[in-house]
Order: structure tokens, then C-alpha cells, then sequence
């Protein structure tokens, strides 16, 4: 089932890319210019958009609400941090848990592990698929408007924000104008 949403969604991609070849060819190349005019970079599995239009919302939350980032970032590393740990911890758990249904004299039922894997198909439903793509942009995208105005907040220039779909992983990202700044040793 797996393999026959990879091999439609690799079909999906084929024609759309296909099409979009044969329209550049019928519009004599003009097409590269209007998707570079908006913004839109389109190749074989891999569409993006970005923008700068939220620079200036960048710039206004940081310096307008300069404690408030502050504070924001510093719960985020401390809750990160936080995570981090918990999530070692049931890794570690789910991984004795395996040990044991492994090594054990007696054996333990497979239900009793703590994590299981999404894979779509197999113990996810492919009509799940789109909640857990939103769910999968949504949170890139929160996550990565957070890299905005921490580099905004640091003086990095950024350059633009956006969103890609590649193959079926959708996704976000910064582009800076320059290097991100490292700090002095």
C-alpha cells in the first residue's frame, strides 16, 4: 500500500513536472521569468515560495516586544532542553522494552512497547496522511518563523521565508542574505 502511494505521488510529480516543461516550451521560456517574478522555484519533486514581505513584521515584534522574545527563547531552550531529555529517556525504556522481548526467557508481547513508528500505510492510515502533512507544515513553519526573528532580533539580515513541498515532505525555511554571524570564541 506504502509502495503504491510512492509510485503514485512519483507519477504525480513526473506529470506536473512534464507539464510544466511543455508550457516553457510553448511560451517560448517565459515561463522560468514569471515563477522567478513570483517568487517560486519549481523542479523535478521539489516546489518552493518565498517572500520577504514579513521582514518588516520581523524588525516591528523585535523591537517592540524585545523582552518578550527574550523571554520566549529562553522558555523554548529551557522546554527543548526539558524534552530532549524525556525524549531519551523513552527511547531508552522503549529500547529495554525491545531488549527484553528479545533476550528475555519469556517472551514479551509486542504491544507492550512504548513507541511505535508512523508509517504511512502500514500503522497509519493513508487517509491520515493530509493531517499529518499539515501538521508536518505547521509546525516547520512556526519553528522556522522563530529562526526569523531570532536572526532579525541578532542583526542577520534575512532574506526571505518560504515553504516547499519536496517529493511528499512538506516544509519551510529562512534564506539569510549573508552567513549567519558566529559569535567570537
Amino acid at each position: 500500500m506504502l509502495g503504491t502511494f510512492l509510485v503514485y505521488a512519483a507519477l504525480l510529480w513526473l506529470i506536473v513536472f512534464s507539464a510544466l516543461k511543455l508550457v516553457e516550451f510553448q511560451f517560448q521560456r517565459r515561463l522560468p521569468q514569471l515563477l522567478d517574478a513570483h517568487d517560486v522555484n519549481v523542479a523535478l519533486g521539489y516546489v518552493a515560495y518565498s517572500t520577504s514581505r514579513l521582514n518588516g513584521a520581523f524588525r516591528f515584534v523585535t523591537r517592540t516586544y524585545p523582552e518578550a522574545v527574550r523571554a520566549w527563547f529562553s522558555a523554548g531552550a529551557w522546554a527543548g532542553g526539558a524534552l530532549a531529555l524525556g525524549s531519551l529517556a523513552l527511547l531508552l525504556a522503549n529500547a529495554a522494552v525491545l531488549l527484553a522481548q528479545r533476550l528475555g526467557p519469556t517472551r514479551v508481547d509486542a504491544s507492550d512497547a512504548l513507541l511505535t513508528p508512523l508509517v504511512p500505510g502500514v500503522t497509519v492510515p493513508l487517509s491520515e496522511l493530509g493531517y499529518y502533512a499539515l501538521a508536518l507544515l505547521v509546525s516547520g513553519v512556526v519553528h522556522e518563523l522563530g529562526h526569523a526573528v531570532a536572526a532579525v532580533r541578532e542583526r542577520c539580515q534575512v532574506n526571505a521565508v518560504g515553504v516547499f513541498l519536496a517529493g511528499v515532505y512538506p516544509g519551510a525555511f529562512v534564506d539569510f542574505r549573508d552567513e549567519p554571524r558566529t559569535l567570537p570564541p
